[in-house]
């Protein structure tokens, strides 16, 4: 079960998004958080403040996932 300091959802009209905060981005991603905070400022991440802490939406960690993804053949291909 998630700690009420990883999860937090925000009620969107007829919609409820699923949010983390940039602590729990950052562990599942295995990058620092400020590296989370700086995707957040290049607007690649939909970040909102609440209160002193910074959520980041489930939707938008997954797209930026996407954007960056590479095919296998990039992975076996040797660099001269």
């Amino acid at each position: 079960m998630k700690s009420a300091n990883q999860f937090v959802s925000i009620p969107q009209p007829g919609k409820l998004k699923t949010h983390y905060t940039v602590a729990a981005v950052a562990e599942q991603l295995g990058m620092c958080e400020r590296w989370v905070k700086d995707r957040v400022k290049e607007g690649l991440l939909d970040g909102y403040r609440l209160g002193h802490k910074i959520v980041v939406s489930e939707e938008s960690v997954l797209k930026l996932l996407e954007q960056r993804r590479i095919s296998c053949p990039d992975l076996g291909r040797k660099v001269a």
